[in-house]
């Protein structure tokens, strides 16, 4: 970074470039319920009903009758209504009982007899029963498969979608262009004088891209606008990237003071960076001599987006400019900015000799 070009790019944008498109989920169907096993019919739960008993209550009376045997006769009298009463009650509850016993026998035995038949026809048709079920759970199962192999193609083409050059840019364009956004105002910052020559040179030989210049991004502070000396943005990757050509010195009422030097500009080049903006900058020297090599520069930061080189292979004679130490605020003043006209098409800038 001690050197021209500096070629700035913000950590998110490093991300992306790192990872890999996230692929799709994988959601298989669940395994079908299989239809229930065909069961033999139980057998009825109702238990056989006892017979009554038919003299449950007479103890207790014969008892009563013999007491009042000992009395006299009224108490005989009485003690005997008592015994036949009681004779009489035993006989029609037994009687009762028994009927409900029967009632409750007949129930019992017809399902009984139900359940006898239906056991029969379910043994004579117990393998017919379970053949079709076989054949239901069968035919479950080769369903479940088919749709689940479907899935799984499905599945794996749009995973090799995804991880294509098409899929990853397509990914990378609408990553970066939720991440970034760049509002842009009209600028009266004062123009450098290589900035139209970069300006013009980008236009011509990228039209598909956005060249723009005397534009700024706005501070929230509401403070003089950071303004790019050019504005490069590609419209299928949303790559915004602001263009410095920094000049060592510039005249004030015929004075000359430090314009850009070392460490000069890292707060406004963080502010780039927060935005989500590539941040590169050359030496006027750099683009004086050969706008092209600087160009080339450029345009490998957006082919690393692009994923191929579709800008680079524009400029294929030209290597990048040679490196020039970034200057001092203390020898900025020393710096000419006379350049020799440019000789060859490909890059041949030496640096000089400049202590940062």
């Amino acid at each position: 970074m001690f050197s021209y070009p500096i070629v700035l790019v913000p950590n998110s944008l490093k991300r992306i470039l790192e990872q890999k498109p996230p692929l799709p989920e994988l959601v298989l169907p669940s395994r079908p319920i299989q239809p229930k096993k065909p069961e033999a019919p139980k057998k009825p739960e109702f238990n056989l009903p006892k017979a009554p008993n038919r003299f449950s209550q007479t103890g207790p009376l014969a008892l009563a009758a013999m007491i009042g045997s000992a009395i006299p006769v009224v108490g005989q009298f009485l003690a005997g209504m008592a015994i036949v009463t009681a004779i009489y009650d035993a006989i029609c509850g037994y009687m009762k009982r028994r009927l409900k016993y029967n009632e409750d026998l007949r129930v019992y035995e017809d399902l009984l007899s139900k359940w006898q038949k239906d056991i029969e026809i379910w043994y004579q048709t117990e393998e017919q029963k379970l053949q079709e079920w076989k054949m239901q759970c069968e035919q479950i199962n080769v369903a479940w498969e088919i749709k689940r192999m479907k899935l799984m193609e499905k599945h794996k083409k749009e995973c090799e979608a995804r991880l294509s050059p098409e899929g990853r840019l397509r990914w990378i364009s609408d990553t970066i262009k939720e991440e970034i956004d760049a509002d842009l105002k009209p600028s009266s910052a004062r123009a450098g004088k290589r900035d139209k020559v970069l300006f013009e040179k980008l236009k011509s030989t990228f039209p598909e891209l956005k060249i723009d210049w005397q534009k700024g991004l706005e501070l929230s502070s509401g403070q003089y606008p950071y303004t790019p000396d050019v504005i490069v943005h590609d419209p299928i990757t949303h790559i915004w990237i602001d263009v410095e050509i920094d000049e060592p010195w510039f005249k004030e009422d015929g004075i000359k003071k430090p314009s850009h030097y070392l460490g000069k500009d890292d707060r406004r080049n963080d502010f780039f960076l927060q935005c989500g903006w590539i941040v590169i900058r050359f030496a006027e020297e750099q683009v004086a001599q050969s706008p092209s090599s600087c160009l080339r520069v450029i345009a490998q930061e957006l082919d690393k987006f692009r994923g191929q080189k579709e800008f680079s292979a524009r400029l294929s004679d030209f290597s990048g400019p040679a490196e020039i130490p970034i200057w001092t605020e203390d020898n900025a003043l020393e710096i000419s900015r006379d350049f020799p006209p440019q000789t060859s098409r490909s890059s041949s800038i030496s640096s000089r000799p400049l202590s940062p």
